[in-house]
């Protein structure tokens, strides 16, 4: 979703200014605004912008946190990430999603804005695509008729090509970090059971007296 509205707004930014201005330009945004309504515009414009950011901003922080929480109760993640404080707040969920998303934009810190933008685009468009296909596969046993099999046939067909069009960069990145979430998985898997194979082993017998 996000992907594809960055593709809608940058064609509209295209039909608003000349192709080598949008090309050579470090806010093509801005550009467009002012073109069409002057300074007056581009702040109301920034200002717009801003709150968007900020709102977006706070949404994933939640959602962040509610993920790692909700996967921490199922034993996913570690415990730690599962306590909460005040109004049931997964504070430890929060603040670790969120220090991974911090670090994740240092790593590319060296980037400019507008290439630190495109590559996040990119990036959760590859995520995004990974559940199209996993849920694709998924039902791919289920589906009988030739007319299903063939709309599955255009999903595979179409995710490959938006994998492509993503860029080695940004799937080489995804594929890391499913590598990574994998590990996680299999390690807390291995730890809970653990746990279990201890809490099921029963007491020692007394010795008789």
């Amino acid at each position: 979703m996000v992907g594809l509205i960055y593709i809608l707004s940058s064609s509209a930014v295209t039909l608003l200014l000349p192709v080598d201005v949008v090309a050579n330009s470090p806010a093509p945004y801005a550009d467009a605004f002012a073109a069409r309504g002057g300074e007056s515009l581009v702040r109301l414009a920034a200002f717009a912008i801003a709150i968007a950011a900020f709102g977006a901003l706070n949404c994933a922080t939640l959602v962040g946190g509610e993920l790692g929480f909700a996967m921490a109760v199922r034993g996913q993640l570690p415990a730690v990430m599962a306590r909460t404080r005040g109004a049931n707040t997964p504070v430890v969920a929060q603040v670790v999603s969120s220090a991974l998303a911090i670090l994740l934009v240092l790593a590319n810190s060296s980037r400019s804005t507008a290439e630190l933008f495109t590559f996040t685009v990119l990036l959760t468009t590859s995520a995004a695509l990974v559940v199209y296909l996993a849920g694709s596969a998924a039902a791919l046993p289920y589906c009988r008729s030739v007319g299903t099999r063939a709309i599955l046939g255009l999903a595979f067909v179409f995710i490959a090509f938006a994998f492509y069009g993503a860029g080695w960069e940004a799937d080489g990145w995804c594929l890391v970090l499913l590598a990574v979430g994998l590990v996680v998985y299999v390690v807390m898997r291995a730890i809970n059971s653990r746990g279990s194979t201890l809490e099921a082993a029963p007491a020692p017998a007394a010795p008789r007296g």
